[in-house]
């Protein structure tokens, strides 16, 4: 599994018809429709990492080297999100099924959205999403990467 990269992005301006329906926490291959970089807060970028109360958390990664089913050459891959404030587990995601129609031999790209509280404290955040692979053996079928943020008021 790659890092994660994250941005945030302020949901006022966004009509509900142009909100992914991607449930939080639950990811989906491709982009997030309707977003453009203008409307990310310079901030709330990939490299800043600076939130606000209330913003959307999206985040990205790709997942390597996944087991195919001999039948349907597709992997059967789950993802779980958790957000820590600092050493606190605040919110646990549900587990999901990541449809991954992707050709073999080519990184798996996933992407979710967080609806970060509007009453979240500001300080140090981590986001951690997890990746098993239903196909690999036991022992090493789990993997798992975070990155850190900030929400400031």
């Amino acid at each position: 599994m790659s890092g994660i990269v994250v941005a945030g992005l302020d949901p006022a301006p966004i009509s509900a018809a142009r909100l992914s329906p991607i449930a939080a926490s639950e990811p989906a291959t491709g982009a997030t429709p309707g977003t453009t970089e203008s409307e990310f807060e310079t901030q709330a970028s990939p490299a800043v990492r600076r939130l606000h109360p209330g913003m959307l958390l999206n985040y990205a990664y790709s997942i390597y080297n996944a087991a195919r089913d001999k039948h349907s050459n597709r992997p059967q891959l789950q993802t779980q999100a958790r957000l820590f404030r600092g050493a606190q587990l605040i919110y646990t995601g549900k587990v999901v099924a990541l449809d991954a129609d992707q050709p073999p031999l080519k990184p798996i790209s996933a992407v979710g959205t967080l609806q970060l509280g509007a009453n979240e404290t500001p300080g140090d955040y981590y986001l951690q999403v997890i990746v098993t692979d239903l196909l690999a053996d036991k022992k090493h079928n789990t993997t798992t990467s975070w990155i850190d943020f900030e929400i400031v008021q």
